[in-house]
C-alpha cells in the first residue's frame, strides 16, 4: 500500500514539477529490504539519513554513496 501511495505521489509531483525528484531518507531495516526486494528503490533513491539525502540533491546525484 505504501509503495503505491509513494509511486501516486511521484507521478503527481512529476506532472506539477517535472524536475522534481522523490527519494526515501532514514527507513528501517524492514522497509529498505522490501524496497530492495520490489526493486522500488530504484525509483525512489534510499539515504540513511535526511542530510544525507539533501547533499545528494545539492550534487545532483540520484545513488546514494553508501549504504547500510
Amino acid at each position: 500500500r505504501a509503495i503505491g501511495l509513494l509511486t501516486a505521489f511521484r507521478t503527481k509531483l512529476k506532472a506539477e514539477h517535472p524536475g522534481a525528484r522523490v527519494m526515501v531518507a532514514g527507513a528501517s531495516a524492514m522497509i529498505e529490504k522490501a524496497m530492495k526486494l520490489t526493486r522500488v528503490n530504484e525509483i525512489f533513491p534510499l539515504h540513511l539519513s535526511v542530510p544525507e539525502a539533501v547533499r545528494a540533491i545539492v550534487a545532483g546525484v540520484n545513488t546514494p554513496a553508501g549504504r547500510r
